[in-house]
């Protein structure tokens, strides 16, 4: 027999969570988090070298360079130089480049400062803003997609160093201009006053990224593979205070053992803090993995849609106890428009309804009026012909079409076609198939699961900064959808289910499979294949067996309640007619609920 459609589906969600998770867990075995900026942004780092010379006064002469390879139309580069603890930062000028294939330095522009107060930006041209903690920079130059743009930023940056009893001590934050995305191959290097032994020198780099030390020289250089985006690098620095005599003295003067504890203390808490976001982010992908077996057993403990199986994966044993427009509810077949037309042509085929063409007509019963109807038969039969057809016995689709696009009328259509909805639910409730215990803690499981998930993804977002976290969000979501559609069957409901889909599957398939039904069938099972959606390719079936002659037509006049006599010369215009009959139908009775505001269920 064929899988159950519905287990199929929880086992595609369950392979896309599970997808989406593999590829968390895969770049965390690589860099320990997935750093992408926020936004998609319109460039992308090509290169950031940092060169910094140091001075005998304690200040350096800072150069950054950033390269972008842009690929969107951009007017405007954005930098937030930050301060030292005890200096302050003076920008010298700002030279922008347009790279060309094969030229590294390109054609050098000066951007000019701007006046702020005239109101006019123009192009090459930046401004500045002091803040608090770094001063702002807005450069104001376009860049076309699909260009290269080089900047150097060239500043000045007093009291860099503090000179301290037997140590002149750096400590500062590079890569740190405020630049967006993924840096590749960074490089700081730094140029000391003048060249010393590399003994008297003594350093600590701390960054989620490995950074490696090479010396040449008078010049120290600390490069990368990477950093990722919002990275950065914290440099603490250690050498002889004689190579600063002018240096600004500390506050508080430190023994060089002492600084280099307290380097070390503060680099360790740098490095704890690298390995909380580590931890984090292991969190939020073991917590996406987990979402596969939490999913697989709440399926197993709370839903049994899929338990049971039926022996034939096409059967012709309609349940008739149960209405074909509550059997499609059941199945999960929710088009409003097709369960309106199906009960309207059971009620026929029960010989409660007569129909002539678009048609339906009301008999005027001597025994006692709606016997054996469902709630919801006899508020549509009511609704319909003493509403919409104004009380007369014969109801057109047109007329519900028509009172439809009426807009005096249109509320009372959606209110009554909501109430229509209600009833086929409660009548679908009217048979024991669930068992509504089970259903409602399976619900509430996972409406707890997917509010824990999502309110982690904010919390951890916030925290890390970094969209990493929005990966909770893909289970919080599968959690959410799924409390909608979970239900527990009982034995009765897991038959019924799997019956009902080997009836379906029949249904569906019966022209591609060749399935040879009883005639008798196809009179019966007509409501129900319009309820499921398959009206026309069950009638392309029926009249594909007759041109074959595979069912003797005169003798079968099962179909005549729908104005079909197969043991006529006519059967064919008969069932071609039935057909775009059905196809009009279903789509002016859909058209008039959506017309009317209603919503699908």
């Amino acid at each position: 027999m064929g899988r159950p459609p519905r287990l199929m589906k929880l086992v595609v969600i369950i392979l896309v969570c599970f997808f989406l998770s593999a590829i968390g867990s895969g770049v965390f075995v690589e860099s320990a988090s997935i750093d992408f900026p926020a936004e998609q942004l319109p460039y992308f780092i090509s290169q950031y070298e940092v060169n910094v010379e140091l001075r005998r006064d304690g200040s350096a002469v800072v150069e950054e360079l950033i390269g972008y390879q842009v690929t969107e139309d951009l007017r405007d580069f954005s930098y937030l130089l930050r301060y030292p603890e005890a200096g302050h930062i003076s920008l010298d000028k700002i030279i922008v480049s347009e790279l060309t294939d094969g030229d590294e330095t390109g054609f050098q522009i000066e951007a000019l400062p701007g006046d702020e107060n005239d109101g006019v930006i123009r192009p090459m041209t930046y401004y500045q803003q002091e803040k608090d903690d770094y001063l702002e920079i807005n450069l104001h130059v376009f860049s076309q997609s699909n260009t290269e743009r080089l900047i150097k930023l060239s500043y000045h940056v007093s009291d860099l160093i503090l000179l301290h009893e037997e140590a002149g001590a750096l400590d500062y934050q590079f890569f740190n201009s405020g630049v967006r995305g993924v840096i590749t191959d960074p490089v700081l290097n730094m140029r000391l006053p003048q060249q010393v032994p590399m003994s008297q020198l003594w350093s600590v780099a701390v960054s989620q990224s490995d950074f490696n030390r090479e010396t040449d020289q008078e010049t120290i250089s600390w490069r990368a593979d990477k950093l990722r985006d919002r990275e950065q690098l914290r440099l603490i620095v250690l050498m002889p205070p004689d190579l600063f005599p002018d240096a600004q003295k500390a506050d508080l003067s430190l023994t060089w053992s002492e600084l280099a504890d307290q380097a070390r203390e503060l680099a360790e808490e740098e490095r704890e803090g690298i390995r909380w976001r580590q931890r984090l982010f292991f969190l939020i992908n073991v917590l996406v993995i987990l979402a596969l077996p939490i999913g697989l057993a709440i399926f197993r403990f709370f839903d049994h849609e899929a338990s049971a199986e039926y022996q034939k994966k096409y059967s012709q044993n309609i349940p008739m106890f149960i209405p074909p427009a509550l059997l499609a509810v059941f199945l999960r077949r929710r088009k409003p428009g097709h369960l309106m037309l199906a009960t309207l042509f059971d009620l026929v085929r029960r010989g409660e309804l007569d129909r002539d063409g678009y048609i339906f007509i009301r008999k005027d019963s001597a025994y006692e009026p709606y016997l054996g109807y469902k709630a919801y038969e006899i508020f549509l039969v009511t609704w319909l012909f003493d509403h919409v057809a104004e009380g007369r016995q014969r109801l057109s689709v047109s007329d519900i079409r028509k009172y439809a696009r009426d807009s005096s009328h249109a509320a009372d259509f959606r209110i009554y076609f909501q109430q229509f909805i209600v009833l086929v639910k409660e009548s679908l409730d009217e048979y024991p198939l669930y068992d509504r215990k089970k259903t409602q803690q399976g619900k509430f499981l996972l409406l707890i699961l997917a509010a824990a998930y999502a309110g982690l993804a904010i919390v951890l977002l916030i925290f890390l900064q970094s969209v990493t976290a929005l990966l909770l969000v893909v289970p919080a979501l599968v959690f959410l959808t799924y409390s909608f559609f979970l239900r527990h069957l009982n034995h009765d409901g897991s038959e019924l289910y799997a019956r009902g889909q080997a009836v379906k599957r029949g249904i569906r398939s019966a022209k591609k499979a060749d399935i040879e039904f009883d005639p008798a069938y196809y009179a019966l099972a007509l409501p129900l294949a319009i309820a499921l959606g398959y009206s026309e390719r069950f009638v392309s079936h029926l009249s594909s067996r007759m041109e074959r002659n595979q069912i003797d037509s005169s003798i079968q006049h099962e179909m005549a309640v729908y104005n079909v006599e197969l043991g006529s010369q006519q059967w064919r215009n008969q069932l071609e007619r039935l057909k775009d009959e059905l196809q009009v139908m279903q789509s002016l009775i859909s058209s008039s609920i959506l017309l009317a505001g209603g919503p699908y269920i």
